[in-house]
């Protein structure tokens, strides 16, 4: 330790106590984007590229850094949008897969009248009464899996469904 680091410390010492000693954040840099861009980014990523417009299915780091160029005049190191993710609390996660022909609402209905058919077919099927039935749907028997998911940007604590192309 040199004689200036040891003046610095008494000094702090002496204005502030204790707590004066405590490191303190380096500043750093400044944003290149503004606290509005910044949210503007933010909803942007949410709501995904637009295929037609933005050309590209799912967000990358350099498809953002173009969409930064071009709305805001900034030009940022591919790197640096990662950061910027980072800091807007966006992760590269793996989304739940999903049919792309897949139709919520079909599901729905499926879902609230599935009991009451189940109940109506074990009451015409004699047969099967004190007997133990095994129920199966596609995805737990593995049939038509696909191996690979993607991964795109998403906030932390959510999975988001995407179909797997």
């Amino acid at each position: 330790m040199d004689r200036q680091t040891l003046r610095d410390w008494v000094h702090r010492y002496n204005a502030e106590g204790l707590a004066g000693l405590s490191d303190r954040p380096q500043p750093g840099p400044a944003s290149r984007l503004s606290p509005e861009q910044l949210a503007e980014l933010a909803a942007l990523v949410e709501a995904g590229p637009n295929p037609q417009e933005d050309k590209v299915i799912r967000w990358r780091r350099v498809d953002l850094q173009t969409v930064i160029a071009r709305r805001f005049g900034v030009q940022l190191h591919e790197r640096s949008v990662g950061k910027i993710l980072r800091k807007l609390k966006f992760r590269k996660m793996t989304v739940r897969p999903q049919h792309p022909k897949s139709d919520p609402d079909a599901q729905d209905i499926f879902k609230k009248n599935f009991a009451g058919r189940l109940a109506e077919f074990l009451i015409s099927n004699t047969a099967l009464t004190g007997k133990p039935i095994e129920i199966w749907f596609q995805d737990e028997a593995r049939i038509g899996q696909q191996g690979t998911l993607t991964r795109l940007w998403a906030r932390r604590g959510t999975r988001p469904r995407a179909p797997h192309e």
